[in-house]
């Protein structure tokens, strides 16, 4: 039976795909779900959490949660020690929203990013995500260059006064190059742009995933437009 682990559990996608999982039939082409994990930021949330998928008709047993910050290295550090010993599949739902700056330097959104990072490294080094396992990445739309979105060239780390974009991805790191190199690109502004950001360079480390971890099934897929995310 499958242990899966679904951040940002307590409300939006991550809530509603704790449902469904929940109430999947037991057939041969879709394994029984043993456990389901929700990590979220405090416990009131992941307990409320649980109790509205027990309203909506889940079994209470399958639930558990840990808790989980991404905006602290720490807290993701302490919930890979929480987390259960084998991981069949992870999603990592959880980016922030947010174009505000965290201590580190980053924008709030790009440091749930570097979150995702910290805990699937932390998962693998323990060998809680091994061979078979499946990590998916959330990602969304923004990221795709839809012209209805007016967005703009990549600018990593959303300084406003930053005058550097990203834009080739090597195995060890992205190459940065003068945003006036780059047609009609300007600085970035905005959540929106911050939050698609994020999502681009979240695109390019599961890219670089894939080639170290082949072993490793890792999927992306955009759940659509879901803003707010009150399914």
């Amino acid at each position: 039976m499958a242990t899966i682990v679904i951040t940002g559990a307590n409300a939006g996608v991550g809530w509603d795909a704790c449902r469904q999982l929940a109430l999947l039939p037991d057939t041969p082409s879709t394994p029984k779900v043993g456990k389901i994990v929700l990590t979220c930021r405090s416990a009131e949330k992941a307990q409320d959490a649980i109790e509205r998928l027990v309203a909506a008709g889940c079994a209470r047993e399958l639930f558990s949660f840990v808790l989980l910050d991404l905006d602290s290295p720490m807290s993701v550090k302490d919930a890979v020690g929480a987390l259960p010993p084998k991981i069949d599949k992870l999603c990592l739902n959880t980016c922030l929203w947010d174009a505000g700056m965290h201590p580190s330097g980053l924008t709030k959104t790009a440091m749930s990013l570097v979150g995702d990072a910290v805990l699937v490294d932390g998962l693998l080094a323990a060998g809680k995500l091994s061979a078979g396992a499946t990590v998916l990445y959330v990602g969304t739309e923004l990221t795709r260059p839809i012209i209805s979105f007016s967005l703009n060239q990549l600018q990593a780390w959303g300084h406003a006064n930053s005058r550097t974009c990203f834009n080739t991805i090597t195995d060890s790191a992205l190459e940065a190059y003068p945003v006036e190199n780059v047609c009609g690109c300007i600085p970035s502004r905005g959540e929106i742009q911050t939050y698609a950001n994020a999502k681009v360079l979240g695109h390019l480390y599961f890219s670089n995933m894939v080639r170290k971890r082949p072993d490793i099934h890792w999927l992306n897929t955009s759940p659509g437009p879901v803003v707010p995310t009150t399914v």
